[in-house]
């Protein structure tokens, strides 16, 4: 298998070089074009820009006052990677304002488990790192990234 690999190989060197190309398959890589004449650099090719994935519908409130369970926030907001477009691709306005509409009532939830004090704190920490975000202050991503981690209030108060 090995033998018959080698000629092949030998004969694409040769013809890439009797083709006239400077660069040696080798040496080729994706991201860049060949050489711009003025510059002898390589030119980055251009990627597409990844698709948007669209927002999840936000279900009837399963709680006693209608509004979603701290289970749906879960769901809707975390398990669909929504919160990550805050902090990664930079905040859209449907985004922050899906966001804000889905954690709103989190405060108002009784702690699952543990110190209730403690969870409303940090519930209420997730809604005001958003409603910066929503304002455009230059600290709201930072702050939304300290209050979604999941671990801190996971050991807390996850059932």
């Amino acid at each position: 298998m090995r033998q018959s690999i080698i000629p092949a190989v030998g004969i694409a060197m040769v013809a890439w070089a009797a083709a006239g190309c400077s660069k040696s398959p080798a040496n080729s890589t994706s991201d860049t074009a060949s050489a711009s004449p003025a510059t002898s650099e390589p030119e980055p090719v251009a990627k597409a820009p990844e698709p948007v994935l669209e927002l999840p519908a936000i279900p009837a409130g399963e709680s006693d006052d209608g509004a979603l369970t701290i289970s749906q926030v879960m769901l809707v907001a975390h398990d669909s990677k929504i919160y990550r477009r805050l902090m990664k691709e930079g905040p859209r306005d449907e985004d922050v304002q899906f966001m804000q509409t889905v954690y709103k009532d989190l405060p108002s939830r009784e702690s699952p488990k543990g110190d209730n004090e403690d969870w409303v704190q940090r519930s209420q920490a997730l809604v005001d790192a958003v409603d910066m975000i929503a304002m455009d202050d230059p600290s709201g991503i930072s702050a939304f990234k300290r209050a979604v981690n999941c671990n801190s209030c996971h050991s807390r108060h996850r059932l």
